[in-house]
Formats: structure tokens, C-alpha cells, sequence
């Protein structure tokens, strides 16, 4: 079956590698945020919600999406690291939905 835009076919055999390089930096650069400026947002984020020791919370998610994004740049385990990283990305996507003021950036 012939394509409607061809053109669009051009880069299919790189655009894999550009798409996970690019979502890759974006997660690690998530994960520095949450280690710099946004660490006391997210502490109390994680204090208002309950979850105690929230440092350790927050090291945690910032260790994890430093992580899952350097595998991405690398291209480690990218299915894997996918489906956790939409897990995490739907839950702060739910819990900003029924409150927005508690991720609410600058």
C-alpha cells in the first residue's frame, strides 16, 4: 500500500533513537530538579500525603527517573524502564488532577 506522505517515511529508521534519546534527557533532567529546586516542593508534597520519611521519598523518585532516563539515553531495558516511568507519570498526572495545588511549579 502506497504511504499518503512518503515524506514521513524518511527518518522511520532513526526517529526510534531520537525519540528515546530526547525522553531520556527530559527524565533525568526531572530527576535533578527533584534533587535541587523542587526537593522542598516534593518534600512537602510527599508530608501532605502522608508518606514518611518524605526525604527518602523524594531521593527515591529522583533516583529512579535519573536512572530510567540514563537507561533510555543508553537504550537499556527501554520497555521496562518505559512502563515504569508511565506508571509514575500517570500517578503524578492523577494526583495533580484531584488537587492541582499540590504539584502546583513556579
Amino acid at each position: 500500500m502506497l504511504s499518503v506522505f512518503p515524506n514521513f517515511l524518511t527518518y522511520s529508521q532513526i526517529s526510534p533513537l531520537v525519540l528515546r534519546f530526547v525522553i531520556g534527557i527530559i527524565f533525568l533532567e526531572l530527576g535533578y530538579l527533584k534533587l535541587g529546586k523542587e526537593k522542598a516542593a516534593w518534600n512537602m508534597f510527599f508530608k501532605t500525603i502522608h508518606f514518611r520519611p518524605s526525604y527518602l521519598f523524594v531521593l527515591l523518585l529522583a533516583t529512579i527517573e535519573i536512572v530510567a532516563g540514563a537507561f533510555l539515553v543508553v537504550g537499556y531495558l527501554t520497555q521496562v524502564v518505559a512502563l515504569v516511568m508511565a506508571i509514575i507519570l500517570f500517578a503524578e498526572a492523577y494526583v495533580e488532577l484531584q488537587d492541582g495545588a499540590l504539584l502546583k511549579r513556579d
